[in-house]
């Protein structure tokens, strides 16, 4: 997959349409894990990232960013391991992801369903099946529960349940931002 368009797609489902914001021109923040994001949530294209050549963005190195020389004439594509790994274990993609779980609770606070099928909406453009409705909405309530429990064992300060709530729509949101049918187009 191209990195591109991975990192278009992710921008554009957390951000929206907003022009204003689309076009903030942001600096490369390199981070202590030698990752390389994008300091600023508010991009909906790559192509308004500042590059360099010495410090190119981690998502696009891994998804196949093109040469960075005066001629491209031929761009590769592949499908590699690492690419799921770095949309499992990337930080800009947990920060996005939670984002959206966020946007997703403003949008209907108390109704589960209507997050899910929202998400499912805006990630893969589709409304989900009643298996899948299912198995989200039961997933939902595991990670409420798992995250209740991390939140009191950290004592956490905040409302521990919408804490959990939200953390746990964030957790469904980076599972379908690193799903294959969200990543590669068949």
């Amino acid at each position: 997959m191209r990195g591109s368009l991975d990192t278009n797609a992710i921008l554009r489902l957390i951000v929206g349409d907003d022009a204003a914001q689309a076009r903030k021109v942001t600096q490369l923040l390199s981070k202590a894990n030698s990752q390389v994001a994008v300091a600023d949530i508010a991009l909906t294209e790559a192509i308004y990232v500042l590059q360099r050549r010495t410090t190119p963005p981690t998502m696009m190195e891994v998804f196949d960013q093109p040469p960075m020389t005066p001629n491209c004439i031929e761009r590769s594509y592949s499908t590699v391991s690492t690419q799921a790994l770095q949309m499992m274990n990337s930080e800009m993609i947990r920060e996005r992801a939670r984002f959206l779980a966020g946007r997703l609770i403003d949008e209907h606070p108390a109704d589960r369903v209507r997050q899910v099928e929202s998400l499912y909406q805006r990630a893969l453009a589709r409304k989900p099946s009643a298996a899948e409705s299912a198995a989200a909405l039961a997933d939902l309530d595991r990670l409420t529960t798992y995250w209740r429990e991390h939140l009191d064992t950290k004592r956490s300060a905040g409302p521990r349940e919408l804490d959990a709530r939200w953390s746990a729509l964030g957790s469904l949101c980076h599972a379908i931002l690193s799903s294959a049918e969200f990543l590669y187009v068949e």
